[in-house]
Formats: C-alpha cells, sequence, structure tokens
C-alpha cells in the first residue's frame, strides 16, 4: 500500500511539473523561408530579402538576394520551400564579413530557453559561376544589440548540400538585455580563397522556438501540490 500511495504521490507530482513547462512557441520571423519573392527555377534578386536587412554596402563588400538554386547548385535544391537567402562576400577589399540581420517583433523574456536553428549551404555554382572552397558562417541571436549565444562555423559542410545550425540561450530572471527586441544574424565570414574572391554562403529554413522555464521556487511549490493531493486522496480511501 505504502509503495502504491508513494507511486500516485509521484506520478501526480511529475503530472503537474510538466504541466508547468509550456509547449515550444514559434516566434515569428518575416520571410524565414525567403520565399518572397517568387522566384522561377535558378532565379535570383540582388536586394535584400524583404524582411531582412543587409549589413554591408551592396557592389562595395558584397551582394545578397533571393535564390531559387536549380539541382546544378544542390541536387536536393532548397531544405524548405523553393528559395534561399544567400551572401556573396568580396573579401580581401570588403569589410570581412557581411550579414543578413533581422530585428523580430518579440523581446527577450526572462526564465525562456530559446533555440535558432538555420539551414546553411554552401552551393557548388551560383549563375554559372563555380564555387570552390567555403568561406565560413555565423548564426547569432541578439538582443537589443548584444549577442546573446552564437554557432561560429561549426558545421563541415559538403559542396552542394545543407547543414542544420543549431544557437541555444536560456534568459535568466535578472539579464540585463530583458525587454529588449530579439535580432537574428546570419554571417558570410568571407574567408578569401586564392585568386582574392570571396565564396557564397546560402541561408534556409530559420526557426526561432521559446520555452518558458518555471524558476525553483515555482517548482518546489508544484511538487508539494502533487504529493498534497495524493496525501489527500489516500486519507479519503482511509476514511471510505
Amino acid at each position: 500500500m505504502k509503495k502504491t500511495n508513494l507511486f500516485i504521490a509521484t506520478l501526480v507530482a511529475a503530472s503537474i511539473l510538466q504541466a508547468g513547462f509550456a509547449s515550444a512557441a514559434l516566434i515569428s520571423v518575416i520571410n524565414a523561408g525567403f520565399e518572397d519573392p517568387v522566384l522561377v527555377d535558378a532565379g535570383s534578386t540582388d536586394t535584400a530579402p524583404p524582411g531582412w536587412n543587409f549589413s554591408f554596402v551592396p557592389e562595395n563588400d558584397g551582394e545578397g538576394g533571393v535564390w531559387n538554386p536549380p539541382t546544378g547548385a544542390y541536387p536536393a535544391e532548397a531544405p524548405e520551400g523553393d528559395n534561399v537567402g544567400w551572401l556573396w562576400d568580396y573579401s580581401p577589399w570588403g569589410s570581412g564579413e557581411i550579414s543578413l540581420d533581422q530585428t523580430l517583433l518579440s523581446v527577450l523574456t526572462a526564465n525562456t530557453h530559446y533555440t535558432l536553428e538555420v539551414e546553411i549551404g554552401d552551393p557548388r555554382s551560383h549563375n554559372g559561376e563555380d564555387y570552390d572552397g567555403f568561406p565560413g558562417y555565423r548564426v547569432e541571436l541578439l538582443a537589443g544589440g548584444t549577442v546573446l549565444s552564437f554557432d561560429n562555423n561549426t558545421l563541415t559542410i559538403t559542396e552542394g548540400t545543407f547543414e542544420t545550425s543549431v544557437v541555444t540561450f536560456f534568459a535568466p530572471s535578472g539579464h540585463a538585455k530583458l525587454g529588449e527586441a530579439l535580432e537574428i544574424k546570419l554571417f558570410n565570414l568571407a574567408l578569401a580563397t586564392p585568386g582574392g574572391e570571396g565564396n557564397e554562403v546560402d541561408y534556409d529554413n530559420v526557426r526561432l522556438t521559446s520555452v518558458a522555464i518555471p524558476e525553483p521556487s515555482t517548482f518546489s511549490m508544484l511538487a508539494f501540490c502533487g504529493i498534497a493531493m495524493a496525501g489527500y486522496s489516500r486519507l479519503r480511501r482511509r476514511r471510505k
């Protein structure tokens, strides 16, 4: 009987604790898959994708835009939808690294765990130009202009494929940037190739999710409530 009651108490407490966690919420990112504008196969633009900004001066430091890559560039084409975002750098004449940036409507919230995922690609070619080598990438999650967490070129990406970059961050209750707008930055690190030309990095399917995490005091309260409920249930059975 004691084992049964302990099992019930544990089960109730665990159920309440689980209820304390909200399911992962998807945070809105404008043009997250770079599907705007609609392009024909192999079509591309050389302006900042709608919803995104360039951190550089086009034609001085590099180029970028939206691209519908053909199978010659990626045999499996885009990871999500038809289009990808692209950045091509003129390093070593340019700034050394360039980026696509977006400031979100959502703000940094206390006791919240964030996960930013981005597909990073190394194209075989673009508009008839073959690319050898990879300039490197960086993905940053920021709030109020301050970098919270990042992935600095940790993936090994085979030419003609995409890999998933994952950046995580937990915002504690006392963080200095609480209430500040969240930002996403996607970098081409522009490591110059022999001959002086930079290479391209492609991006797709940008996803930012958040999960609210109860504070330790809340855990204790929920666990106490679960045990108390189990004890009350046991007392009722005894009286019956």
